[in-house]
């Protein structure tokens, strides 16, 4: 999985083969945000709203599971 930019200040993009979703966690485990949308190798999402801070991005797909650190 590769995420950019990072540090994002307003915008992410992550890129993963198949990837059906996503899920933004903070330091704690907690889930921030959640999208789902159909098959693709790329999404780009808003994160300008979120606080400074270091979170895990979890990337869904049909057959897997993989988590990065932000």
């Amino acid at each position: 999985m590769k995420i950019y930019p990072n540090p994002a200040e307003h915008r992410m993009a992550v890129l993963y083969p198949g990837m059906t979703g996503l899920r933004i966690l903070n330091i704690n485990g907690q889930e921030i945000r959640t999208v789902k949308f159909g098959a693709a190798n790329q999404k780009v999402i808003e994160v300008g709203d979120l606080s400074s801070g270091s979170y895990f991005v979890t990337a869904l797909t049909a057959k897997a599971i993989l988590q990065c650190r932000l």
